[in-house]
């Protein structure tokens, strides 16, 4: 199963997800792409880099997931 979600704000993230289920450990293996832009200016890797760690952190917390980032 894949999707594509992207946003409408001046921010853009857009999110392809690939969804494969294990065959012995019946879990999920979630991959997501995320292209960060900027609709007025050039991103810098720092700037990347931070908000990426944000996501990485959140998903953690809030989803309960094992990260493999």
């Amino acid at each position: 199963m894949a999707s594509f979600t992207p946003s409408h704000s001046r921010g853009n993230v857009g999110c392809l997800v690939l969804l494969s289920p294990h065959c012995r450990t019946h879990k999920t293996s979630h991959c997501y792409r995320i292209t960060y832009r900027h609709m007025e200016r050039t991103l810098c890797q720092k700037e990347v880099r931070h908000i990426h760690q944000a996501v990485q952190e959140a998903a953690v917390q809030l989803l309960a997931v094992e990260g493999r980032f």
